[in-house]
């Protein structure tokens, strides 16, 4: 049986939806008997400044911080289960997290 090896890279700015979202999919895979490889959350803090006045007032500024958690799950699957498994972490995925799904090309025979 052939099985190929997935990447999820989920993004949100919200870590507690992460947090949530980790857990289904933790127990998804415990429901499935699937092994899989986590990297840690990760934080990336982003700063926007805005001029307040156009042209008068140079020192009048307004500073945003924004802040993006992300993390990344590496699992293998059977071939013939790679679309289900797919299916049901896109569907139940909560709205303000960005979900990317990378298949290797890999195909490793047991």
């Amino acid at each position: 049986m052939q099985k190929k090896i997935i990447l999820i890279k989920a993004l949100s700015s919200n870590i507690n939806t992460l947090i949530l979202y980790h857990l289904f999919v933790k127990n998804l895979f415990v429901k499935f008997n699937i092994q899989s490889n986590l990297t840690f959350f990760k934080k990336k803090k982003k700063k926007i400044t805005f001029f307040t006045f156009a042209h008068v007032h140079k020192k009048a500024k307004e500073q945003f911080q924004l802040i993006n958690f992300s993390y990344q799950i590496s699992f293998s699957v059977p071939e013939i289960k790679t679309t289900e498994i797919i299916c049901l972490l896109k569907l139940n995925g909560p709205k303000n997290i960005n979900l990317n799904f990378t298949l290797s090309s890999k195909k490793y025979a047991t």
